[in-house]
């Protein structure tokens, strides 16, 4: 079958993301280079945030392969990644609601804050959706599939890798304040 070209737009668009991500670890390497006071963040070695980043940025440039080979590994690393996104975002909004009784809204005002997350909910979002397009799913060879089943499985990958991440930090965080 014929690539679509939602999925050729797609696969720039991830690529891109996965060099900005990898670039970005790698800049962490060069302030590393330039500067040994700002060897850390928060108490993790920036070395340390570096390599995570470049690992992302390298994750993220094969799911964008598999993206434009066909394979199903690849509709499946873009599916999770786009539905975190969505999840995170979406969750960060209802954060700024209690920060901003606090008056504690990190990155700008309220408005500025709500349009960010909101925009990147809403993309990641429209993304995943794009996903579930039968054409998208023909290329895919997923077409036999339900996407009822394809969505649940989707949801309960999303929301267990949320809670693993979301433990990780936590536990990061705890382990930060344990050592300030």
């Amino acid at each position: 079958m014929k690539r679509p070209i939602g999925l050729v737009i797609l696969v720039v668009f991830v690529v891109i993301t996965a060099i900005v991500v990898a670039g970005v670890g790698v800049l962490m390497f060069a302030t590393i280079a330039a500067n040994q006071a700002a060897a850390s963040v928060l108490g993790v070695p920036i070395i340390a945030i570096g390599g995570f980043m470049i690992g992302i940025g390298g994750l993220i440039l094969v799911s964008a392969v598999g993206l434009w080979m066909g394979k199903i590994w690849g509709w499946w690393l873009v599916g999770v990644g786009y539905s975190l996104s969505a999840l995170w975002n979406g969750l960060f909004l209802m954060f700024i609601i209690g920060m901003s009784t606090l008056g504690q809204i990190p990155g700008g005002a309220p408005g500025e804050v709500y349009t960010k997350y909101g925009v990147r909910a809403v993309i990641a979002g429209l993304i995943v959706s794009y996903l579930f397009k039968d054409n998208v799913l023909t290329f895919f060879a997923l077409h036999n599939q339900s996407k009822g089943k394809l969505f649940g499985i989707l949801c309960g990958i999303t929301f267990l890798l949320f809670v693993v991440l979301f433990g990780i930090g936590m536990s990061l965080q705890l382990l930060i304040m344990s050592n300030v």
